[in-house]
């Protein structure tokens, strides 16, 4: 495990690479909780101009080399809450990304896509109405649709 000093928000840190914070005026370890997204966060600054900060971005801005000068630090285990150095890396938002649908952290194909209208047991229920004889116009006013959702899903652009 080793240590090295970090000025966060103006205040001195001891960080570790195991992803332990502590004060440096009174040597005990900050506490850590999870933000909304589930990364580990602390609390640092001054009095007044405290701020939180997420726990692997300064143990990669201390421990990590990033000679290239990309943006963001990515969990290579996809574990949000491991920010032990040896899981960190820097990487470019496509790389993070690209990383997520790897290692199947996101999925927003179909009706998992956020901006989805339509589920695949409706796709299939529409299709079988097309296929046999009703048009698109009768399928969007039977279901209250828009007539190009319901002519894409029949069609088999979207799912």
């Amino acid at each position: 495990m080793k240590n090295k000093k970090a000025t966060i928000h103006g205040i001195k840190y001891i960080l570790t690479t195991e992803r332990r914070v502590y004060s440096t005026t009174t040597g005990k370890e900050i506490k850590q909780r999870p933000d909304a997204c589930g990364y580990p966060c602390f609390t640092a600054g001054k009095k007044g101009k405290r701020r939180r900060v997420r726990t692997h971005i300064v143990i990669a801005k201390t421990f990590i080399p990033n000679p290239e000068g990309k943006p963001e630090v990515n969990h290579k285990d996809s574990d949000r809450t491991n920010a032990n150095v040896n899981n960190l890396e820097w990487v470019t938002r496509k790389e993070n990304v690209k990383h997520s649908f790897k290692y199947g952290k996101k999925n927003n194909r179909g009706e998992n896509n956020p901006r989805a209208n339509l589920t695949r047991k409706f796709v299939i229920k529409m299709r079988a109405l097309y296929k046999s004889g009703v048009t698109i116009g009768v399928i969007a006013k039977k279901y209250d649709k828009p007539w190009t959702t319901v002519g894409n899903a029949v069609k088999g652009f979207t799912c």
